[in-house]
């Protein structure tokens, strides 16, 4: 079998449970043919393809420490309220998402430029399309791979507006069969939950948009059965998830960590 590659899904903050996968394999000397990232896991997958070390993961971890929620979401909230008020398709501004990617990866770096080949997966906002951008400039890429509709406004790339990855391909597997590679290792972030339910609105937004989510995982994998051999990585959580919630970073990368533990074997 001709190498693996590994596919990031979007999950807010249960991406962490990517990291302690991204650490767990760059550990054990690890190098995918092909890494694959939606949303968040655009971001994980961009930071381990351009940084392919051993040490991969735990600089990823402390890059997540130290943009907390505060930095990412510094506008007030009147500014929330005056474009809703005003027909705006977006509710927040992408300036402290750029400033963070530039940070990590500079205005000018392209893509094709990564260690390890790299694909980052968007959809075009008028007509519905999965887009996969494997050239141009990285930081554009991300911000629309991670373009919540209607919290983030859309990106242009290249004559076309992206939003979010997640709404047509949140593990886009079918990237990796477009480029030959017959084995890939899943991690999708939007884990199963054991807590019940809270009860409130936007709990049930969330968790309808988790089942989704999940179930556009599930449809991708089947569709693709025999075609690709498939390794899903999942987290069982023992809380209520929240979008936004960046309390269980390090508690997710431990789960990611030990869920990669003897993983290499799998798709050898």
């Amino acid at each position: 079998m001709g190498g693996f590659a590994v596919v990031l899904g979007g999950g807010a903050g249960l991406g962490a449970f990517e990291i302690g996968v991204i650490d767990a394999l760059a550990r054990q000397e690890a190098r995918p043919r092909l890494l694959v990232g939606t949303s968040v896991g655009a971001l994980n997958a961009a930071f381990w393809a351009f940084h392919p070390g051993v040490d991969a993961g735990a600089q990823l971890l402390e890059a997540w420490l130290d943009s907390n929620r505060a930095g990412l979401f510094p506008e007030r909230p009147w500014k929330w309220l005056g474009r809703l008020l005003s027909h705006h398709d977006h509710l927040l501004g992408h300036a402290a998402e750029a400033a963070l990617i530039s940070r990590r990866f500079g205005p000018e770096t392209a893509i094709e430029d990564a260690g390890i080949p790299l694909a980052i997966v968007a959809t075009e906002l008028d007509s519905g399309q999965r887009v996969v951008l494997r050239a141009g400039n990285l930081s554009i890429a991300l911000l629309g791979s991670i373009a919540i509709p209607g919290l983030f406004a859309p990106v242009a790339f290249d004559g076309r507006l992206l939003v979010d990855g997640g709404v047509v391909a949140n593990c886009d597997l079918d990237a990796v069969v477009d480029a030959g590679v017959e084995a890939a290792i899943v991690v999708d972030p939007i884990g199963l939950s054991q807590a019940p339910a809270r009860g409130d609105v936007l709990s049930e937004l969330e968790h309808a948009v988790a089942i989704s989510l999940r179930r556009q995982t599930e449809l991708a994998i089947r569709a693709l059965a025999g075609r690709l051999q498939v390794v899903l990585l999942r987290p069982t959580l023992y809380w209520t998830p929240r979008l936004f919630d960046f309390s269980h970073t390090r508690e997710l990368f431990d789960m990611g960590r030990e869920a990669a533990g003897g993983l290499l074997q799998a798709v050898a």
